[in-house]
């Protein structure tokens, strides 16, 4: 018996959403080394002793390395585009007591024990299986029961919980350091 269904019309913004979601979980080092280097390259052109030139190119060079964590996800997303030509799919997915079934032309059945990781972003909820595989829900398609709900059913599924995705801004140094510790 379906317990919850719902769905995604993927768009340029979901694909941004989606791989930006992917990033922070699958590339979290990545990202952390990108913004330090991008903090000592600023600290080098506001306090090393070089030509003006060269301070302000290590200063724009650091200031874009910390603020363009999202830039790989943004370019993935308009190469998708660009390879599919606007085409993309929409995909159905029916949730059930003992596994989920994803829907586009074809029928995929899938067990709840392969889920890695729960996300939600954007009322989007973003069930991944591995970096490259990963279902995106609408929270608006969802039929079966609210959102909450369904949450609560994943979680109790999975034995995982779901992610917020978080600014570098809000963090302590123990969520940093927690962070690296899982990546």
């Amino acid at each position: 018996m379906i317990k919850f269904e719902g769905s995604s019309q993927y768009s340029k913004e979901t694909l941004y959403q989606l791989y930006k979601t992917t990033n922070e979980i699958y590339g979290m080092k990545k990202i952390l080394k990108k913004l330090l280097l991008g903090f000592a390259l600023a600290l080098a052109g506001l306090f090393l002793d070089l030509p003006m030139i060269l301070q302000g190119i290590l200063l724009m060079s650091g200031a874009w390395l910390m603020v363009s964590k999202d830039f790989p996800a943004r370019m993935k997303a308009e190469d998708v585009l660009e390879t599919r030509g606007n085409h993309l799919p929409e995909l159905k997915t029916k949730f059930y007591d003992g596994h989920l079934e994803l829907r586009s032309g074809k029928k995929m059945k899938l067990s709840y024990r392969d889920i890695e990781h729960l996300s939600e972003v954007n009322g989007l909820m973003m069930i991944f299986f591995s970096k490259d595989s990963a279902i995106v829900i609408d929270n608006e398609s969802l039929t079966g029961g609210t959102m909450e709900e369904l949450k609560d059913f994943l979680e109790d599924r999975t034995n995982l919980t779901f992610r917020q995705s978080r600014s570098f801004l809000s963090m302590s140094l123990k969520d940093l350091m927690g962070l690296i510790r899982k990546s």
